[in-house]
C-alpha cells in the first residue's frame, strides 16, 4: 500500500474518499464502481493522498477491533455502517456529514432478464434463438409482428440467432440507444458499459447501425469497439473470449492486472493487483462460479498472494 505523501490530505478530497470507501464496501458493489473508483484514485495526486489517509485510518481500526470483530461486524447490515462510521471518525472527518457516508441507490433495472453479480444465465428466446447473460448484466425484449428486438441494458450478452418463422422474415437487432446491431445468420457477444461497447462475432457477421455514421458489418472472427458513433477497426478475437458462456475465465498470457480486473466482475466488493505484480504473464482456465477458487488457484500459479486487506477487500500481492 502506498504511503500518503501528505501528512494533511485535501479536504474535499478526503470526503470524496470516504465515500468511495463506503461505496466500495456496499454488498452491491460492482465492477461499475470499480472501475469508476480506480477512475477517480487516478485523477489526482490528491485523491491518492486522501484515499491513503482512508486505508491508513482503516488499518489502525483493524489493530483496535481485531479482524474477528470486524468480520463480525460486517456481516450485519448495521455492523456494516457502524465499520464505516467509526473509520471516519478515526480519520478526523466528523465534519464531512452523513450525505458523505449515504449508501450509493443502486439503479434498479425492471428488466425482462437480468442476472446479479456472479451470476450467468442462459435462456431461449420466444423466437428460438438462444440468449446468454453474464455478471450483472440486464436486457429488454421487444418483439413485434416487424423485428426481433433485444435491448442490452447493461453488461454483456451472448445471442445465437435462429432463422425466423415468421413470414416475412423479421431482422434480429440487438439496440444499444447509440447503435444499433442487426445480426446476419450468428453469433455474437455484445458488452456495454454505457455508451461504450465491444462486440465480439463469433459465427456469421453483424451489421452495426450507429445514430450518425455510416454502417458496417464485421465479420466471424472478429470483434470491435463502439464508442458513441465511432466504430473501431475490426480486431481478431482473443482466445477463449466466449468461455464466460461455459462458466470459465481464459487466460492466454494476459498480465495479471488484466485478469484480475476481469475476475472482478464476478465477485462482490474489491479485487485489486499490487503494482509490483501487475505485469505478470497468466496461463490457465479459471471458474468464475468460484472466485475463491480461482484466486486460490492463482497463489499455486504464481508467485503471489491473495491477501485480505479488508473485509470484502483482496488485494493480489507478491508472495
Amino acid at each position: 500500500m502506498r504511503t500518503a505523501a501528505c501528512s494533511s490530505p485535501d479536504r474535499q478530497a478526503l470526503e470524496a474518499a470516504s465515500e468511495w470507501y463506503a461505496r466500495l464496501r456496499d454488498d452491491r458493489a460492482g465492477a461499475d464502481e470499480t472501475r469508476q473508483w480506480q477512475a477517480w484514485l487516478s485523477a489526482s495526486t490528491l485523491h491518492r493522498q486522501a484515499w491513503d489517509a482512508v486505508m491508513a485510518v482503516s488499518a489502525r481500526f483493524d489493530a483496535i477491533a481485531g479482524q474477528a470483530e470486524l468480520d463480525a461486524l460486517t456481516r450485519a447490515g448495521q455492523g456494516r455502517r457502524r465499520v464505516l462510521r467509526a473509520v471516519a471518525l478515526l480519520a478526523g472527518a466528523g465534519g464531512l456529514g452523513a450525505a458523505a457516508w449515504t449508501q450509493p441507490v443502486t439503479r434498479r433495472h425492471l428488466a425482462d432478464l437480468r442476472t446479479d453479480v456472479g451470476q450467468t444465465r442462459h435462456d431461449t428466446l420466444p423466437d428460438g434463438s438462444r440468449l446468454w447473460l453474464d455478471t450483472a448484466s440486464a436486457v429488454d425484449l421487444r418483439f413485434d409482428t416487424h423485428v426481433r428486438r433485444v435491448v442490452l441494458i447493461d453488461g454483456q450478452a451472448m445471442i445465437e440467432t435462429q432463422p425466423d418463422a415468421t413470414a416475412p422474415a423479421r431482422p434480429f437487432v440487438l439496440d444499444l440507444g447509440h447503435a444499433r446491431l442487426r445480426a446476419l445468420g450468428t453469433r455474437f457477444a455484445v458488452r456495454r458499459d454505457g455508451g461504450r461497447a465491444w462486440l465480439d462475432v463469433h459465427a456469421g457477421a453483424v451489421e452495426i447501425q450507429p445514430g450518425h455514421a455510416p454502417a458496417r458489418q464485421v465479420q466471424a472472427g472478429f470483434g470491435c469497439a463502439i464508442d458513441g458513433n465511432a466504430i473501431g477497426a475490426p480486431e481478431p478475437l482473443a482466445p477463449g473470449s466466449g468461455a464466460w458462456t461455459r462458466g470459465e475465465l481464459v487466460a492466454n498470457a494476459v498480465p495479471l492486472a488484466d485478469f484480475t480486473a476481469e475476475l472482478a466482475r464476478y465477485r462482490r466488493g474489491l479485487l485489486t493487483c499490487a503494482p509490483g505484480v501487475a505485469d505478470l504473464p497468466l496461463v490457465g482456465v479459471f471458474p468464475l462460479a468460484d472466485t475463491d477458487r480461482a484466486l486460490r488457484a492463482l497463489e499455486a500459479t504464481l508467485p503471489v498472494r491473495a491477501r485480505r486487506v479488508l473485509p470484502g477487500w483482496v488485494r493480489l500481492e507478491s508472495a
